[in-house]
C-alpha cells in the first residue's frame, strides 16, 4: 500500500472573489431595467419597466400597440422566474406569467394571459436584452396561440453610490 501526502500551499493573501465586480450578481447590481420590445405582451411593439425584487424574481409592467394599423393599446403586468437568477452567470432561463389587458374601443376590451419561456443577457455595460417563446391565452374568446418577442433594454442601479468628499 502506497500513501501518498498530499501538501498545500497557502499564501498570506487571499482573494476575496465578493469584492470583484466581475463576480457580482448582475440582477441584484442592477435591478431596475427599461426595454423596448418587438412583439411580446404588448402587442407588435412596446416600451416596458422591471424590477428584480430578488435576482430569481423579477417584476415587470408595460404598454404597447396590438396592432399598428387600428393602433390599439394593451398593457400589461406580471412576473418571471429566473431559473439561475442566483448565479454570477449574467445569462438566465425564465419561465413568467402576464395579464395582457386590449382596448378595443372605449367599451370593448380582450384579457389574455402570457406565458413566456425566455433566455435574458445582461451585459457589463448594462445593456440587456430577452428573447422569449410564449404561450398565450384569451380568456375572452377562448383561443390560445404560440408568441414570442426580442427585448432590448437598459439596466439602471437602485442605489446610486455617491463620491464621499474628502475631509480636509
Amino acid at each position: 500500500m502506497c500513501l501518498i501526502p498530499l501538501f498545500s500551499y497557502s499564501n498570506s493573501k487571499s482573494i476575496d472573489f465578493g469584492k470583484l465586480s466581475i463576480y457580482k450578481n448582475r440582477r441584484a447590481k442592477y435591478p431596475v431595467g427599461i426595454n423596448v420590445h418587438a412583439f411580446g405582451p404588448g402587442g407588435v411593439s412596446g416600451l416596458s419597466v422591471d424590477w428584480f425584487i430578488v435576482p430569481k424574481i423579477n417584476f415587470e409592467f408595460g404598454a404597447g400597440l396590438n396592432d399598428l394599423k387600428t393602433f390599439r393599446p394593451s398593457y400589461f403586468a406580471g412576473g418571471k422566474y429566473h431559473f439561475f437568477g442566483n448565479t454570477i452567470s449574467n445569462t438566465t432561463f425564465y419561465l413568467g406569467l402576464f395579464d395582457k389587458l386590449t382596448v378595443d374601443s372605449e367599451v370593448n376590451f380582450d384579457n389574455t394571459l402570457y406565458v413566456p419561456f425566455g433566455l435574458q443577457r445582461i451585459k457589463k455595460s448594462k445593456l440587456t436584452w430577452n428573447i422569449e417563446v410564449a404561450y398565450t391565452y384569451n380568456l375572452l374568446s377562448y383561443k390560445s396561440q404560440v408568441w414570442g418577442a426580442f427585448k432590448l433594454g437598459y439596466r439602471f442601479n437602485r442605489f446610486d453610490k455617491k463620491k464621499k468628499k474628502p475631509n480636509k
